[in-house]
């Protein structure tokens, strides 16, 4: 079995267990929510612009 299939099956057992509600030692990282409405304003962007520079949907943008 090569390395990277070994790292993959590793990985997803690991989520697995997690899942499960197992002690894995996975550690959880939840990102502060970001209000994009207020940053967008504060650059003078607009939606079109900001979606652009970004690399975002227009449309996820918007909702």
């Amino acid at each position: 079995m090569s390395d990277l299939f070994a790292s993959i099956k590793r990985g997803l057992e690991e989520a697995v267990a997690h899942q499960q509600g197992e002690k894995t030692g996975v550690r959880l990282f939840t990102p502060e929510a970001v209000d994009v409405k207020l940053v967008r304003q504060r650059t003078g962007l607009t939606q079109e612009q900001f979606a652009s520079t970004f690399g975002i949907s227009l449309g996820t943008l918007r909702h």
